[in-house]
């Protein structure tokens, strides 16, 4: 399943902002996280249509080829509303769907909005049709949430607060899971983890089958040649997981090989995502993208006076997708 999300506007973006300066994508764009963190233990791949940093308003058109053209299975627009700019009595939660919408974009709507009055405790202002580009077309179900007035002396300090933006994220995560009748991901109960560490493998039969599941009725994913050293960061009985992911081993016909490719640091997991930014590959694994961060990051994994070149976050990125980027 694929999702889009979009934290709607940007930084720069006029008149976008509540009177006492916070901007609208700011807002957004942290109950977009908050959303996707609550999808994390989902089979779901997020595709996001703003700028990672807030620091180009995409175009409306761009943001819709960019969730269109992967073809996801639903797209939410995150936004919150401004009465005039000043601040006023005005509150409450909506959503749009286009002027003349699909059944599928009604039921996405009504999934969401069903909880999203409830659980931020504003008034709800109910499901209405409009024509904003950003969901104008009929290919996807697609529709765009206001959450609250940034400009309301009501819905401010309920908005820009954790507890408030908790709420309206997990009122779209929950509509989504309802909406896709989305599943957990299949993770095997019984895995402990430990230090990763190689072995070589070492089979009468010259090669090893990669399982998908720990045990030898799984389905074969892959095959291992003998010699060949691979990383394991995890156990189940007799059966190891092996670094990338594509499944367990059984460490019966292998042999410990501590001082070979020994790791020598702590690793963050490999992002296998489609990404293109460094600074959306780590939101995606829970780790802090601010720029602070990621210099300390640069640092650690000998990338020198990092400024954020678009030559030094490729060159974290090819580390990170590669499972070689180095813990700061």
């Amino acid at each position: 399943m694929k999702i889009g999300l979009d934290a709607g506007h940007g930084l720069k973006t006029a008149g976008k902002q509540a009177p006492n300066g916070i901007k609208e994508w700011e807002i957004n764009d942290r109950v977009r996280d908050k959303v996707v963190a609550l999808l994390k233990d989902y089979d779901v791949e997020i595709i996001n249509t703003d700028n990672d940093e807030g620091n180009i308003d995409e175009g409306l058109t761009t943001r819709r080829t960019m969730y269109v053209n992967p073809k996801v299975d639903a797209f939410i627009s995150i936004h919150h509303n401004a009465y005039n700019g000043n601040w006023n009595d005005v509150t409450g939660v909506e959503i749009y769907t286009d002027k003349n919408p699909t059944s599928k974009d009604t039921e996405l709507a009504n999934a969401i909005y069903k909880n999203l009055p409830s659980y931020t405790g504003l008034k709800g202002r109910g499901i209405k049709k409009a024509n904003f580009t950003v969901i104008n077309q009929n290919q996807i179900p697609a529709v765009l949430v206001e959450g609250g007035f940034i400009d309301s002396n009501i819905d401010h300090k309920i908005i820009t607060s954790n507890e408030g933006q908790e709420a309206y994220a997990r009122a779209v995560a929950e509509g989504l899971i309802e909406f896709l009748e989305l599943k957990k991901k299949v993770i095997a109960s019984n895995d402990k983890e430990v230090t990763p560490y190689t072995v070589k493998i070492k089979s009468d039969d010259g090669f090893l089958n990669v399982r998908q599941e720990p045990n030898s009725n799984s389905t074969i994913k892959a095959t291992v040649k003998n010699d060949e050293v691979y990383t394991i960061v995890a156990e189940n009985g007799k059966w190891g997981k092996l670094k990338s992911g594509v499944g367990y081993i059984h460490l019966g016909f292998t042999e410990r090989t501590d001082n070979v490719n020994k790791p020598t640091h702590s690793y963050y997991p490999a992002c296998n995502k489609k990404y293109t930014s460094i600074v959306a590959a780590l939101k995606s694994i829970g780790v802090n993208s601010s720029f602070d961060n990621r210099k300390k990051i640069a640092i650690k994994n000998n990338i020198k006076d990092y400024t954020g070149t678009a030559q030094q976050n490729t060159q974290l990125l090819t580390k990170l997708k590669a499972g070689r980027l180095i813990k700061a």
